[in-house]
């Protein structure tokens, strides 16, 4: 699995791919870093190829037996206001200790 981040100096991720064909690995899933969208580049005989997303929208690992859904979400709204957290109920505090007397040696 690798990660990759579309033209950023020194990136090398689709430049390893005839390197992971050479070796024989299956399959080759690409996960943008920025966009967290997945590619997967299956082995077809001495060369990765880009595997395309099915009529649902998905690409599937055949090595891995997932399905990946190629979906974007939209950015999260920012929001002015301050986000309240709850504050926590008290807690009862005991004064009381116990000690614990050292048991026989064996």
């Amino acid at each position: 699995m690798e990660s990759a981040a579309h033209g950023s100096p020194g990136d090398e991720t689709y430049e390893k791919l005839p390197f992971f064909a050479a070796v024989g690995v299956r399959e080759v899933i690409v996960i943008g870093r920025d966009n967290k969208v997945p590619e997967v580049f299956r082995l077809a005989g001495t060369q990765d190829l880009a595997v395309a997303a099915d009529r649902d929208g998905c690409v599937a690992s055949e090595t891995l037996g997932v399905r990946f859904r190629l979906e974007i979400a939209p950015p999260l709204a920012s929001s002015s206001k301050p986000i309240r957290r709850p504050r926590a109920a008290p807690r009862s505090v005991s004064n009381s200790t116990r000690r614990i007397a050292p048991g026989p040696a064996p």
